[in-house]
């Protein structure tokens, strides 16, 4: 540094570059250049790493350790993979967007998991099969995967269970990334939750980042393998952009499928949207359209484990014709082909779940009667008022309520919320009425409202 307005970088004595000092209370040019000096005397030579790099672009072998020690997991748990473990594991592989032959290992291996290696060696197999500088990302990741599995079978989250115990030691993972981990699972599911909108969704990412910047976790880590709830790397990434946070987690070309042209006019219907009650559906448009990503993984999955029990079936065939005494063998494959079946039935409720939120988006959680019953008002529409209602139940509610003096007391109301636990079919079947009587729609309201003047 020659003067206090530039900085000036010599090789050899030589002056190669200036710039100017960089005007801020954070910036200490002094630890700047040393930092440059180290940079330049320390290291020999330098090469462009990617920084962050989903899975499903690794090599073939390091997903199959991957999926094999979640196997490990399961089995060490109770000796069994049962059907819901099963189906995170068929997603994961779905997410990981393994190939064909490497879904027959894993299929392979499921079935005689005594073939599978030890930790030690999956993981050194890991290790010497990552990209350079993402070892870390993946450990992360593979801790979450390993979480989450084991908590789909149980009725809460639980990172508390001893084969994570007996791999924590040879994994990278501090009990800060531990914390994130535990939060953003947390926040994925939360995205299939009702009360769950866009605004919810943004904010809970933004502090997920905050948390994890304050702590050191590459926040990408923990989506490398996709997200929980069941998007893959590409849809989470282009979720986020959707919210309007794309490169946020710094996966260049990963972005498709959901980022394309959803923030079209933002504010030239608002008064209209409010009166009509069709703002509450805008709310979670772009939930909506994650939850269709969703579905959509989901049913690809569901069709790749059909490939897989229909492989299985040809297996037993065969084994019944060539060899009936191998007993053992076959009632392996039995026992398999019964949790692929069962594993594919959890597949299909949890697509039905997921499809009848997609048609409550566009329902009002929240009923007006009065609206309800001005628009159904007519013998061809009663019906409708009839059908909405019986999906509707009361519910009381407490509401604080501030005095002239400051005091803040409580007033109950009762109020009309959708029913939890509808099919998709219900649900559908409900959206299309609210369609038909033109709940949201600002011409049937007015309509409705000028009739009821004039009787």
């Amino acid at each position: 540094m020659d003067d206090k307005n530039t900085i000036q970088f010599r090789l050899k004595s030589e002056k190669i570059f200036i710039m100017p000092t960089i005007i801020s209370s954070k910036f200490i040019p002094k630890k700047f250049s040393e930092v440059i000096n180290t940079v330049v005397n320390k290291f020999s030579s330098f090469e462009d790493v990617k920084q962050n790099i989903p899975i499903e672009m690794m090599d073939e072998e390091l997903k199959i350790a991957y999926l094999s020690l979640i196997i490990k997991m399961t089995l060490d748990d109770d000796g069994i993979i049962d059907s819901k473990e099963m189906s995170e594991i068929f997603l994961l592989m779905t997410r990981l967007k393994l190939k064909s032959e490497s879904r027959m290992n894993i299929r392979s291996l499921m079935v005689n998991p005594e073939e599978i290696a030890s930790e030690d060696t999956l993981l050194t197999s890991i290790e010497s099969l990552a990209p350079v500088a993402q070892l870390r990302n993946i450990h992360i990741s593979l801790y979450k995967d390993l979480v989450n599995v084991y908590s789909s079978s149980k009725e809460s989250f639980s990172n508390n269970f001893s084969y994570l115990q007996k791999i924590l030691p040879l994994l990278n993972v501090t009990e800060d990334d531990m914390k994130i981990v535990e939060e953003a699972i947390q926040n994925d599911r939360s995205i299939l939750d009702n009360d769950t909108d866009d605004s919810m969704i943004i904010a809970n990412m933004k502090k997920l980042t905050m948390n994890a910047a304050a702590v050191g976790t590459p926040i990408a880590a923990i989506y490398v393998s996709g997200s929980v709830m069941g998007l893959g790397a590409a849809g989470i990434t282009s979720g986020l952009a959707t919210l309007g946070m794309g490169g946020l987690l710094g996966m260049s070309g990963m972005v498709t499928g959901i980022g394309v042209a959803v923030l079209i006019g933002v504010g030239a219907y608002q008064g209209v949207k409010k009166f009509t009650g069709s703002d509450e559906i805008g709310k979670s448009e772009k939930r909506r359209l994650m939850l269709n990503q969703i579905i959509k993984q989901n049913q690809e999955t569901v069709s790749l484990l059909m490939t897989d029990i229909n492989e299985l079936a040809t297996r037993l065939n065969k084994a019944y014709q060539e060899n009936h005494n191998n007993e053992i063998n076959i009632n392996k494959l039995l026992a398999m082909l019964g949790s692929f079946t069962k594993a594919g039935q959890v597949l299909n409720n949890r697509g039905d779940n997921i499809q009848s939120k997609v048609y409550q988006t566009k329902c009002p959680k929240t009923l007006s009667i009065s609206k309800l019953k001005s628009l159904t008002n007519t013998a061809t529409t009663r019906d409708y008022r009839e059908f909405i209602i019986n999906h509707y139940e009361e519910e009381v509610v407490n509401e604080p309520v501030k005095s002239k003096d400051g005091t803040v007391s409580s007033k109950e109301f009762k109020q009309w919320v959708i029913k939890k636990d509808l099919s998709a079919t219900e649900t559908e079947q409900l959206m299309n009425s609210f369609e038909i009587i033109g709940y949201f729609k600002a011409s049937e309201i007015v309509s409705s409202k000028v009739k009821g003047i004039f009787k």
